[in-house]
């Protein structure tokens, strides 16, 4: 435990990226923080994830989430520019886009509907000028979509980099503590009490703690927040043989400049299973390979698995719980958490020192749900 003081102004529940992402931005603000984490900081879903930046999905971003997510990528720049200059740590912010491979002329005229809408984005390209963007792909590609609005970063990095940036801001961690209770005063927040009994006064907690975030004791109402377990792998082959990301309707494949190549992911609702299975590294070797046949011949660096938070509809839990005043949850962000990193530390921050938040949050709210811990 390292705390120094039983008070803060802010306690954070959850210690990745977006638990300290949420804790570096208050404690810009002069407000004193502490972020209580049941493991390693950063060491959880954004550390298990590719890393992938893609705003432009299967909309125009006219939907609630397509415009959180076009706000975050925004952000971008200066989020990472604002952490190299707390750390000197470099994430590799990489502008490379996404080339969404078709290898059947049906899956073609499927990326034709789904990007046809979003203008100079995405571009439909040819089965040979998608070889001719990516030499190393299959010889039985039928086309693809180009899109440039779709970049990524090293998210170990970026997670290790938030983490340094919020305890050098002054955020204090608690690692380690293997459960937390909210406690209360009538209908406000009045601190936590950790599982070795200690308290910590606040009046405000951020309930950030991914696919966890439900185990937390003291809520007023259940969350609807599932781990869905994600398998990845990393081959090894220079110089990579790929320029930018690969998509297919299979597997994606992101080649970092080291020469390490990410294979990813299954998308699996098996509880709170964290292993890897010789089935779900099967397919997605067998999807890249399919891509890409130069990977057979690439070394298996490395075999991991992530817990996603997942919610029913989809969409992440942002914003103040209508019944207990002082709690603000900002969880549930599935595949995007990377993503909206920085977007949602501007909205979770706007809302403890009492201003509006850059986007609309009503869309995110708990109470969407109506599911009250009475009759769950």
């Amino acid at each position: 435990m390292q705390s120094r003081s039983k008070s803060y102004d802010v306690v954070v529940i959850g210690g990745g990226l977006i638990g300290c992402a949420i804790a570096w931005q208050i404690a810009l603000r002069g407000l004193r923080v502490i972020v209580i984490e049941r493991d390693t900081p950063a060491k959880a879903a954004s550390w298990a994830a590719a890393g992938m930046l893609s705003p432009v999905r299967e909309s125009t971003g006219a939907d609630p989430l397509g415009e959180a997510a076009n706000a975050s990528f925004d952000l971008y720049p200066d989020f990472i520019e604002a952490l190299q200059d707390a750390t000197g740590i470099d994430p590799q912010y990489t502008r490379s886009g996404k080339l969404h491979v078709a290898l059947t002329d049906e899956e073609l005229d499927h990326m034709r509907a789904v990007f046809s809408d979003i203008g100079d984005n995405a571009r439909i390209l040819s089965a040979d000028e998608v070889r001719g963007l990516e030499p190393a792909l299959t010889g039985n590609a039928a086309g693809g979509a180009l899109v440039g609005r779709d970049y990524h970063v090293e998210n170990r990095l970026l997670g290790r980099a938030v983490w340094l940036a919020a305890a050098r801001a002054g955020v204090a961690f608690a690692t380690g503590v293997s459960g937390v209770a909210i406690t209360s005063d009538r209908d406000r927040v009045s601190g936590v009490t950790l599982a070795t009994g200690e308290t910590i006064g606040t009046q405000h907690v951020i309930v950030a703690a991914g696919a966890w975030s439900n185990g937390i004791s003291g809520l007023p109402r259940a969350l609807p927040v599932v781990p869905v377990r994600g398998q990845m792998c990393a081959l090894e082959l220079v110089p990579p043989p790929l320029t930018r990301m690969v998509q297919t309707r299979d597997v994606y494949v992101i080649p970092r400049a080291s020469g390490r190549v990410l294979v990813g992911a299954t998308i699996e609702h098996v509880g709170f299973r964290n292993e890897c299975t010789a089935a779900g590294i099967r397919a997605m070797l067998n999807g890249a390979i399919e891509a890409v046949p130069a990977l057979e011949d690439a070394a298996l660096a490395e075999v991991w698995s992530g817990l996603r938070p997942g919610t029913i509809d989809g969409l992440p839990i942002l914003g103040p719980d209508p019944e207990l005043a002082g709690v603000i949850y900002a969880t549930g962000h599935y595949r995007n958490g990377i993503l909206l990193a920085p977007v949602t530390a501007d909205a979770i921050t706007a809302l403890v020192i009492g201003t509006a938040p850059m986007i609309e949050l009503t869309p995110f709210h708990v109470d969407r749900f109506r599911v009250r811990t009475a009759d769950a």
